[in-house]
């Protein structure tokens, strides 16, 4: 009978694990950020897709697309770097464009906060597009 008290040690573990992901849940647990994000560029007008790849809580790698690239003149470019999760609902972006038909390239760095009531991310840092919306789910206003 020495297996007794590993099944109860692992039914215990199991248990514990379901209410610590209740609780979790419950509680709201982070929100969900990974995924696609739109936002139309305010400099150039064109539609920016930034997709977050990563665990639920971070972090995250990034991969930024864009129809149009100012700094390539043209849609031939790509950025791609990380994002995490530093507080309640706030991340903070790194981002290095290249451009795939000059020698181009550009480094952002941006912190965003995650609205829970408007589902969106906007900038805390960007004067152009702080206190607005600025990125949102596609299909989720």
């Amino acid at each position: 009978m020495p297996h007794k008290p590993i099944k109860y040690s692992l039914i215990l573990a199991i248990v514990a694990l379901l209410l610590f992901t209740s609780v979790a849940s419950a509680s709201g647990g982070p929100p969900r950020l990974n995924g696609r994000w739109v936002e139309t560029d305010r400099y150039d007008g064109s539609t920016i897709n930034m997709i977050l790849a990563g665990p639920p809580g971070g972090p995250f790698r990034v991969n930024w697309t864009e129809s149009y690239f100012s700094l390539c003149g043209s849609r031939f470019g790509k950025g791609t770097g990380t994002a995490e999760v530093v507080d309640t609902n706030t991340l903070y972006l790194v981002v290095d464009f290249e451009c795939f038909r000059n020698s181009n390239s550009a480094h952002f760095e941006d912190t965003l906060y995650y609205d829970p009531a408007t589902r969106t991310l906007d900038s805390l840092t960007d004067p152009i597009v702080s206190g607005v919306d600025f990125f949102t789910r596609p299909g989720m206003h």
